[in-house]
């Protein structure tokens, strides 16, 4: 019989009641208790026992701060808050150019933060001392102890197998597919180690936390040196037998088009990914660098704004194909560039709704933009441990 299969004990359902509470202190900031028995519906004398044991074990206290409002006449509730200082999760976002490395305490808030771009010669054992590395710095830095870090979560690149914590296959880090990155992880600094996609895990932060928290059913493109890609539809990520499922950038939207690195033709990331944008719009204006497109938009360079255009009709192609499969309410756009990805989602809004087709459910449709952020990046990799425990 499974672990999973064996009913609960006394002991467990009040661990899961405590880890409930816990949870929705952490989301609200603040709570009382009567505000906790409305939330779940537990017994008021059960919820008293649940935030003593709370307040006994130093994860929660008293927010003596007087401003908070509320609605209730006469004596005011008394109002909890997380101690802050009680664990730490730490957050790891990387790619084939980049690490960003996050630690935040029981609030979510970063207490640390590093990122770094890398060159693509690295290999993956290599890129995996340098995550290694940046992690313990932190933790050193803080002097952080062991006991208190809840664990390691990782937004890798590329197909993830997230059962087993591995990379399934990337091609531009050489010595990444097939990476047991969990087991490798687990070794160095045995504690948890929760690995996914990348895309995920940014896409997941935004949803909870950032421009479209109010979506419902979001696919998200972040453009780096690939595209990637998440779909999440109320607050559940889409995966298939525990794996990442979500290859956009390799979606085709020309069958003779360009050639892909994968061996396809016309894949959305060889026109949209940043190597291509660099490519490309050198018959228009001198980049050597992605993040200068930035200037070239401010400057209104002659030109720029006609090839943003066409990669909007690019965009589109491949948006129209995920809208008739999945139907999202909300399209994100992530790219390192804050004024290119503003201007390819306001193009690309433009051509799907001036030129649909029955099939494309563009009513309400919403298609949204931000910057990548590597705090951000990391605080949604840190979330897959919060995630775990808040739950288990």
């Amino acid at each position: 019989m499974a672990k999973s299969d064996l009913p609960l004990r006394g002991n467990d359902i009040r661990i899961i009641n405590e880890k409930l509470i816990l949870g929705l202190i952490q989301r609200h900031g603040n709570l009382s208790q009567s505000e906790a028995v409305n939330l779940t519906g537990l017994k008021p004398p059960t919820i008293l026992r649940i935030f003593a044991n709370l307040e006994n074990d130093k994860l929660i206290t008293i927010n003596k701060k007087t401003d908070i409002l509320t609605e209730k006449k006469g004596r005011k509730p008394v109002y909890y808050k997380i101690n802050a200082k009680a664990a730490y999760a730490i957050g790891v976002d990387f790619c084939s150019t980049s690490i960003s490395v996050v630690i935040v305490d029981f609030n979510r808030k970063p207490v640390y933060s590093k990122f770094i771009d890398i060159n693509e010669d690295h290999t993956g054992d290599s890129i995996f001392e340098l995550i290694c590395q940046m992690i313990q710095r932190g933790i050193d830095s803080k002097s952080i102890p062991k006991s208190r870090i809840l664990g390691i979560g990782i937004g890798a690149p590329g197909k993830v197998d997230i059962s087993s914590g591995s990379v399934i296959f990337y091609d531009r880090i050489e010595g990444l597919s097939d990476y047991p990155l969990r087991r490798k992880m687990a070794e160095r600094f045995d504690t948890e180690i929760f690995v996914n996609n990348n895309c995920s895990v940014i896409a997941m932060n935004e949803y909870q936390y950032g421009t479209v928290s109010e979506s419902q059913s979001l696919v998200t493109l972040l453009i780096r040196s690939g595209v990637g890609g998440a779909f999440i539809n109320e607050g559940q990520v889409l995966t298939t037998k525990g794996s990442t499922t979500m290859e956009i950038g390799h979606t085709s939207i020309d069958y003779n088009g360009r050639q892909c690195e994968c061996g396809e033709k016309g894949c959305l990331q060889s026109y949209l990914a940043e190597p291509a944008i660099i490519k490309d719009i050198q018959a228009v204006a001198p980049l050597k660098n992605f993040l200068e497109i930035d200037n070239l938009i401010k400057e209104d360079a002659e030109g720029v704004d006609n090839f943003i255009r066409e990669k909007a009709f690019q965009m589109t192609k491949g948006l129209k194909m995920l809208s008739r499969v999945f139907s999202p309410d909300t399209f994100l756009i992530i790219s390192r560039s804050p004024l290119y990805a503003e201007k390819l989602a306001f193009y690309t809004n433009e051509l799907m709704q001036n030129d649909p087709c029955r099939f494309d459910n563009i009513e309400g449709l919403s298609i949204e933009h931000c910057a990548y952020n590597p705090v951000h990046a990391g605080q949604g990799a840190a979330d897959l441990v919060f995630s775990d425990y808040f739950t288990h």
